[in-house]
C-alpha cells in the first residue's frame, strides 16, 4: 500500500498567504499543515504502507523537499508536476494520475488532499477496503447540516454503503453526508484516472472523478468519526490551528 498527497495547487483564495508558500506548508499548530496528514498516514505501516508521494508544483517543489526532508517512518518522496504558474497546473485529477505514475509498487494506494486535516484514524477505512476485496473506497464525513455540503458534494448510499448517487456542489442538498477527498483505490484505478482524463473530463474536480467512477463500477464508503477541516480560508486555517494546539472541540 502507498499514498499520494495532492499538494500541487496554488491556493489563490488564500492570497497573499500563499503567494510564496504552498498551502500545505502553512503553519498549523507549530508544523506544516501537511505534517498532520503524515501523522495519520504513518500508523498504517502496520497495515502495509510502504511509501508516500507528495505531488507538488515545480514552483514549491524545493520548499517541500526542505520541509519534508525527514527522516520519516515511511519514505516520503516529492513529485513535481512541472507547473510554475496557475495556468500550467494539472488539476486535482491530473495530480492524482501524476502521483499514481510515480508510485513504486503494484498494490492499492491512498489519495488525500493536502489541505484537508483530520484527527481520526484511517485503519477502519483500510479494514473496510480489504473486506470489500479491493473495491474503490471513499472516506465520508457528516457535517452539521445538509446546507453545509453545498460547497462540497452530496451522496446517496445503498444499505450496504455503496455510492448510488453523487452530486457535486448540490443546489438542494438532502443530507449532511459528503465524500471527502480521501480515497483508497485498487491499482486498477490508475487506468480509470487515465481514461477519465483522456475523455476530456474536468481535470480539476476530484469529486467529478468519483461520480464518474461510481457510474462505472461499485464504489464503497467508510464514514469517519472525528474532526475534519478543509483549509480553504484564513478563518478555517486559524480554527484548525486552535484545534490542533489545544486538542479541544471544534468551534
Amino acid at each position: 500500500m502507498e499514498a499520494v498527497i495532492l499538494a500541487g495547487g496554488f491556493a489563490t483564495r488564500l492570497y497573499p498567504l500563499t503567494l510564496n508558500t504552498a498551502k500545505p506548508l502553512l503553519d498549523v499548530a507549530g508544523k506544516p499543515a501537511i505534517g498532520h496528514i503524515l501523522d495519520r498516514l504513518f500508523p498504517l505501516r502496520e497495515q502495509g504502507l510502504s511509501g508516500i508521494v507528495v505531488v507538488t508544483s515545480e514552483k514549491f517543489a524545493e520548499d517541500f523537499r526542505r520541509s519534508l526532508a525527514g527522516p520519516w517512518p515511511v519514505p516520503v518522496r516529492i513529485a513535481s508536476n512541472g507547473a510554475m504558474t496557475l495556468e500550467q497546473k494539472l488539476g486535482a485529477v491530473g495530480d492524482m494520475a501524476w502521483g499514481a505514475r510515480n508510485l513504486d509498487g503494484r498494490g492499492p494506494f491512498w489519495v488525500l488532499a493536502g489541505d484537508n486535516l483530520f484527527d481520526f484514524e484511517l485503519t477502519g477505512a483500510v479494514a473496510r477496503f480489504e473486506a470489500g476485496n479491493g473495491t474503490p473506497l471513499v472516506v465520508t464525513y457528516r457535517l452539521g447540516s445538509p446546507e453545509m455540503t453545498r460547497q462540497y458534494n452530496n451522496i446517496r448510499l445503498s444499505p450496504e454503503g455503496w455510492i448510488t448517487e453523487f452530486v457535486e456542489k448540490p443546489r438542494e442538498p438532502w443530507s449532511p453526508l459528503f465524500a471527502t477527498c480521501m480515497y483508497l483505490f485498487p491499482r486498477r484505478t490508475v487506468g480509470r484516472l487515465e481514461q477519465f482524463l483522456a475523455e476530456g473530463n474536468d481535470p480539476d474536480r476530484a469529486g467529478d472523478f468519483v461520480r464518474w467512477l461510481s457510474a462505472r463500477e461499485p464504489v464503497t464508503t467508510h464514514e469517519a468519526a472525528g474532526t475534519w477541516f478543509d483549509i480553504g480560508s484564513v478563518a478555517e486555517l486559524e480554527e484548525a490551528g486552535r484545534f490542533f494546539t489545544e486538542g479541544g472541540r471544534r468551534g
